[in-house]
């Protein structure tokens, strides 16, 4: 998935979407090798990029983030952030963040003494949400609970200011529903970014949370997640 992402950052149909696509993006750094870091901040117009680091210690960090290297992912977000002091724009703005789990409650004392060190302009320590009802109320953070018991549905900016392409090339307005997948609005294996903003399943999905009917969607209705406009 980041190396299809980092793909189509640079491909020649996704450059002219810069307000788009390029105002802030989510990568876990994988794939941000020192020739892709390069290029990012060569280009220029990201205001804002979120590290997903769930883990600081290698094993913790090795048993939540299943089939990456913490010395590799680590290397290459110091290495951007080594990379950013040369230019002098100051952006993007960088956000370091993880989910609190149990397997990682013990390790969240050194993952942020560790950051803070770091040029790092945020640090987040969220709680698990309940993944479009996907997990039991009792393990979700005191902020969800919250939403999830006074059966709040306020319209969700995500569907309005985010996009979110799998790596078989599917695309959701948000990242939720990526366990089971059924918030599908494109697909860019058929479609240009442009169709995929502009579909009837994208605007009429808009168009129900902006008129109060988030509740009657089956996906977004069972979702408590805090992106509110």
């Amino acid at each position: 998935m980041e190396s299809l992402f980092w793909t189509l950052i640079f491909s020649s149909g996704l450059s002219i979407c810069v307000g788009i696509i390029w105002d802030g993006i989510f990568t876990n750094g994988s794939r941000l090798d020192r020739k892709t870091a390069d290029r990012v901040l060569r280009l220029g117009g990201l205001k804002r990029i979120n590290f997903s680091v769930c883990g600081y210690k290698e094993d913790v960090y090795e048993k939540i983030m299943l089939g990456l290297r913490r010395k590799e992912t680590h290397d290459n977000i110091l290495y951007f952030l080594s990379l950013k002091k040369k230019y002098p724009r100051g952006f993007p703005e960088v956000a370091i963040s993880t989910v609190k789990l149990d397997l990682n409650k013990d390790d969240l004392r050194g993952f942020v003494s560790f950051w803070r060190k770091q040029p790092v302009d945020f640090i987040i320590t969220a709680d698990l949400w309940d993944r479009v009802g996907e997990y039991r109320l009792e393990g979700v953070g005191s902020v969800g609970k919250m939403f999830i018991q006074g059966h709040w549905l306020p319209p969700c900016r995500q569907v309005f200011d985010s996009l979110y392409i799998y790596y078989d090339g599917r695309v959701a307005p948000c990242c939720d529903d990526n366990d089971k997948r059924e918030l599908i609005v494109g697909d860019m294996n058929t479609q240009s970014l442009k169709e995929v903003l502009n579909s009837s399943s994208l605007l009429s999905l808009r168009r129900l949370h902006l008129e109060g009917k988030r509740n009657l969607h089956p996906v977004c209705s069972r979702c408590y997640h805090f992106y509110v406009i």
